[in-house]
């Protein structure tokens, strides 16, 4: 029994013995606490190793911010030390070792019976226990969370097989589930998602938009941001080189272009594939409209206010260089009650714009 045996750090094995008893498991390096015979059962426990509390608590598994829990499933652990002594469903009723050893209270008062040896087994994973019944009746009942059992018995070879049976009563019936809810014992449980290290991404591409009225413009795009365990902070900026209008007609020398400048905020969704990128942006719009060039007193500039959202896919990261492909749709929140122009003779601005960028990132592998 010597490798079963609890020994705490101290050297403390949790086992206790009466003096008059010779035990077959005691050796040189397994000793029992010796106590004198009629010993009560709070001293009993004390000796045996047996007045440690069991605690219970939810299986979490992962790291830092991406813990998750296992509902399904509860650890039961000594509070003393902290080792793990199982798992069970939340159902599981625990039973403490100091309630063990107060089943042999009814046996000791009725039927005359001494406690001669207890213990724990595995590190506290097992108790066990010895009465000697000097022949008389005993009922030993045993009662946890509104149910009972007893078993009655005369020969003292009984004493041990009806306890051990006894120790533990079947936990409550679990509330019943449908066969949708039931989760197959050989299914792992979900992982947390991998968190990507601090750092910085820049990307610069080519950029098309389209836009309400309906016009068409051309240019470039840029964003430089920082990802923070998969979000995603930074800052935007393009710039439409020449726009046109396809919806009306213009004067043969009118002109259009447009910059933004803007804050974004989003959420990296790592796949197999691909990076991708949920964002959200607001930003500052500036436009300018010439009816037959600058001076002619016909157009000039004006600022907006657009609100945007925007999905960013960039290809794997096998070395510091990656192609991203980002579509995004924004709105002017003032013109799409109010539409405006600069002039009467040029055409509506637009109240809402998409686009379409294509472009290198790069940040670290």
């Amino acid at each position: 029994m010597t490798a079963a045996n609890t020994v705490r750090r101290n050297g403390l094995v949790e086992m206790a013995a009466v003096e008059d008893i010779k035990v077959w498991w005691e050796s040189a390096t397994v000793k029992p606490q010796r106590v004198k015979r009629g010993v009560s059962i709070a001293e009993m426990t004390i000796a045996a190793g047996m007045d440690f509390q069991i605690g219970r608590s939810r299986v979490r598994y992962g790291e830092g911010a991406g813990q998750l829990t296992w509902e399904d499933h509860h650890v039961l652990f000594r509070k003393d030390t902290k080792a793990p002594l199982g798992l069970v469903s939340p159902a599981y009723h625990v039973v403490q070792p100091a309630q063990i050893m107060e089943m042999f209270r009814g046996v000791m008062k009725i039927g005359g019976a001494t406690l001669e040896t207890a213990g724990t087994l595995f590190g506290g994973r097992k108790f066990w226990c010895m009465a000697r019944l000097d022949g008389a009746e005993a009922v030993v009942t045993v009662t946890s969370r509104g149910r009972g059992t007893s078993r009655r018995l005369t020969e003292p070879s009984e004493l041990v097989r009806t306890v051990e049976a006894l120790m533990v009563l079947p936990p409550a019936p679990e509330a019943a589930t449908s066969p949708s809810e039931r989760v197959p014992q050989d299914v792992a449980p979900p992982q947390a998602p991998e968190l990507e290290p601090t750092h910085f991404d820049v990307a610069v591409g080519g950029a098309l938009r389209l836009g309400g009225n309906v016009y068409v413009g051309g240019g470039f795009s840029a964003l430089a941001d920082v990802v923070v365990s998969n979000y995603v902070l930074g800052v935007s900026g393009r710039w439409d080189v020449t726009d046109g209008y396809v919806s009306e007609p213009t004067a043969s020398g009118f002109n259009m272009e447009s910059g933004a400048l803007g804050v974004v905020l989003g959420h990296r969704l790592p796949a197999h594939w691909a990076t991708l990128d949920a964002l959200f942006d607001g930003q500052i719009v500036v436009e300018n409209q010439e009816q037959n060039g600058p001076g002619d007193g016909v157009g000039g500039e004006t600022l907006d206010t657009r609100l945007g959202l925007g999905f960013r896919a960039s290809t794997q990261k096998t070395t510091g260089f990656r192609s991203f492909l980002l579509a995004d749709v924004e709105a002017s929140p003032a013109r799409t009650f109010r539409p405006k122009r600069l002039d009467p003779s040029l055409p509506w601005l637009p109240a809402w714009t998409c686009g379409l960028a294509l472009g290198i990132m790069w940040g670290p592998k």
